[in-house]
């Protein structure tokens, strides 16, 4: 099968919990997939922090070269052709059979191509109030029309799939819940000497408070 990973959005500290989700995601393909065709449109500041060597199934494409702009372009002014079932990307014709989106959302050039779309949550549905009009307006047409296209939907929790079902009226069949895991380097075990050391050297006494995550307002720190 000929895949399609869409990381164009993932420009490093911007998207937060999403971003380590994805970057875990592809390395785990790297690491299993020996089979499938997987083309991955990743933005220039990212495009070196993946070791895609010994993986001749994998393509890497630099998705915010100025080739890509210049073939964007091109297919806008109707100067090039483009096959619904073809994505032209900084100058590759890529040829594929399913798209992967994890952002929550598909990219409009993806829309003509089956995709398999990852959703985090539908936060503007319940918070509108922490974005701006435009925003909302932006996210409830590119998240609304994305979740209802898309071939099949990954929830990341239970949850979340059900605010798909209750404020999209999405078919709870076209929702499969994938629960997400803690990456293999937090559950590994930290000598004590180590663990003493570093509640030293932020002054940290038992009972202290840790919050991975950004401080936006959703995320009711």
């Amino acid at each position: 099968m000929r895949i399609l990973l869409d990381l164009r959005w993932m420009k490093p500290g911007y998207t937060g919990g999403i971003e380590i989700q994805s970057r875990a995601f592809l390395n785990t393909l790297l690491d299993n997939d020996r089979s499938n065709q997987i083309t991955v449109l990743i933005p220039s500041e990212s495009f070196f922090d993946f070791d895609f060597t010994g993986h001749p199934n994998f393509i890497f494409v630099n998705a915010d070269g100025p080739s890509y702009f210049f073939h964007r372009l091109l297919e806008k002014l109707h100067l090039r052709h483009s096959d619904p079932a073809t994505i032209s990307v900084a100058g590759h014709d890529l040829h594929c059979d399913i798209a992967i989106s994890m952002a929550g959302y598909t990219h409009p050039d993806l829309q003509t191509l089956p995709t398999l779309l990852v959703v985090p949550d539908i936060q503007h549905e319940y918070f509108p109030q922490n974005f701006t009009n435009q925003e909302l307006a932006s996210r409830r047409h590119s998240f609304t029309t994305s979740i209802h296209n898309a071939q099949m939907i990954c929830a990341i929790s239970s949850f979340t799939r059900q605010t798909l079902i209750d404020k999209l009226q999405l078919p709870a069949e076209k929702i499969k819940v994938t629960p997400l895991a803690a990456d293999p380097n937090i559950t590994q075990p930290v000598a004590p000497d180590v663990q003493v050391s570093v509640l030293q050297k932020y002054s940290l006494n038992t009972g202290y408070l840790f919050y991975p995550a950004l401080t936006w307002p959703h995320k009711n720190h």
